[in-house]
């Protein structure tokens, strides 16, 4: 059953919507990250070897999933600043804040 015209979400509200997701996510993993950091710039290299070591392994996974997560918002901003250059050709400036670029667009109508 199709969508009515009226109801649907314009792309670009979508790509806002999960790029605030990732950037949610990326600020939850930084948490993680920096408790991890603390926990290991306080530990004894002689005394807990093992918990040492189990750390810097959740260190190093929470560092490859912030560089995903950094990667995957990166790559979306970069698609909506193109598809912002397409809407601002027809339509002008729109309201979304790129942080990369300092630009702003919001979501346009879907075409």
């Amino acid at each position: 059953m199709a969508v009515p015209e009226e109801d649907r979400v314009p792309p670009q509200t979508v790509l806002a919507r999960v790029l605030r997701e990732l950037e949610d996510d990326f600020t939850h993993y930084k948490e993680i990250y920096i408790e991890l950091a603390d926990q290991y710039k306080a530990i004894d290299p002689i005394a807990n070897v093992a918990k040492r070591n189990v750390l810097a392994e959740h260190l190093r996974e929470v560092i490859d999933i912030l560089e995903q997560k950094g990667d995957q918002i990166a790559s979306l901003y970069d698609l909506l600043t193109f598809k912002d250059k397409l809407v601002e050709e027809s339509d002008g400036p729109h309201g979304i804040k790129n942080p990369r670029t300092g630009r702003e667009t919001e979501p346009a109508a879907a075409s």
